[in-house]
């Protein structure tokens, strides 16, 4: 597998008949920038660890000496730089991810020789979580919330392509229960917020198209709100309560009592 890496690799870089093409003068190249302004050192410096682990992995005659190397793998991703959490822009500048994919793609054939699983990403993907669950409970509004909501969706579709141990595991599921935690109380919130304001507008109409238009808005909020879970967050009752002067100011007949 090693040997068909490495002809691959020769290949993309010849012509396509083996031949590496004839180069002129080239203007002076453009190092690529950091998207998210991480600091180009800072990555060439990791980029300097995968490679030693790579070189490790390659050369290791059992699957003892990959489980080593992939568990030293774990410790230097636990101080990686991360990918922004929120929106996942890459915090690597092309060249430089280009050939960490291609180390990490290295890091996995080697240990897949040997018959072993490369997990050493698991502590990364736990600080990605932990620094999407930080944002989003920073969230000042539900739209803010609702993009961390689809990053989350995101990451968890990204996770098929790894298994976590039990440890790893336990963390993240505590990370994304603690971010949709915070994703609902925020968009619970604005839901109360929008609530008593149409509440508040339907209490000072006092003619009937003013009132009908309030009706038109209270549609709007139930439909955008329906899948909420204000019960989650102990917030039922407020929603509640000021739904019943809702309707105390529509002069409808207040809402049935749950059955016991």
């Amino acid at each position: 597998m090693r040997g068909v890496v490495v002809a691959l690799l020769v290949a993309g870089c010849a012509g396509g008949d083996g031949v590496a093409p004839a180069r002129g003068p080239s203007p002076a190249a453009v190092v690529p920038a950091s998207p998210t302004g991480a600091a180009r050192a800072v990555l060439e410096r990791e980029l300097a660890a995968y490679q030693a682990l790579a070189d490790r992995a390659c050369g290791c005659p059992t699957g003892t000496c990959v489980a080593a190397v992939d568990a030293d793998l774990d410790q230097v991703n636990a101080t990686a730089t991360l990918d922004e959490p929120l929106t996942g822009t890459t915090a690597w500048p092309s060249d430089l991810g280009a050939y960490r994919n291609y180390l990490r793609a290295q890091l996995d054939a080697c240990m897949s020789d040997l018959d072993h699983r490369l997990t050493g990403w698991q502590s990364y993907v736990v600080r990605t979580a932990r620094a999407l669950r930080d944002v989003a409970c920073a969230c000042p509004d539900a739209g803010c919330a609702a993009q961390a909501d689809a990053a989350m969706a995101r990451m968890h579709a990204e996770l098929g392509y790894l298994g976590l141990d039990r440890s790893h595991g336990a963390e993240l599921g505590a990370a994304r229960r603690a971010t949709r935690r915070c994703i609902t109380e925020i968009e619970v919130d604005q839901a109360l917020r929008e609530l008593s304001e149409i509440r508040d507008a339907e209490c000072a109409c006092d003619e009937v198209g003013c009132a009908l238009a309030v009706l038109g808005r209270i549609n709007t909020w139930a439909d955008a709100y329906a899948h909420t879970r204000f019960a989650e967050v102990g917030r039922q009752q407020e929603v509640d309560a000021v739904a019943a002067e809702l309707r105390a100011c529509t002069g409808a007949p207040p809402a049935p009592a749950p059955a016991p």
